[in-house]
């Protein structure tokens, strides 16, 4: 219906701008996001030996700016709850328009 559609595209427009433009077609933050909310942190010698190090320095630093994560100590970073948040809301939404079994695909 025009309303659900109407919903749909103010909530995708509500989460864009709450969370910041940062993140906007950047599955590697995304994934990094992720991984740390589910994980409750993330050490950074995982991620770099997936991504590559300068890829992921670039997109801890976003994730760092985007305040969707925190830094504990050297090599660890923590979620803060605006991760959270936008992890439920995200994986929500990937849910409702089926967009998620891509995220799931490459989290296997």
């Amino acid at each position: 219906s025009a309303f659900t559609t109407s919903a749909l595209i103010g909530a995708i427009i509500f989460i864009f701008s709450v969370f910041g433009p940062v993140f906007i077609d950047r599955s590697i933050s995304y994934q990094l996001t992720f991984y740390t909310v589910q994980n409750g942190g993330v050490d950074t010698s995982v991620f770099k030996n997936e991504f590559g190090n300068a890829v992921f320095q670039k997109r801890l630093n976003d994730a760092e700016v985007a305040g969707f994560i925190k830094k504990k100590d050297k090599n660890n970073y923590l979620p803060t709850e605006k991760a959270k948040l936008f992890t439920k809301l995200m994986l929500a939404l990937g849910k409702l328009t089926g967009s998620d079994k891509e995220y799931f695909r490459i989290k296997k």
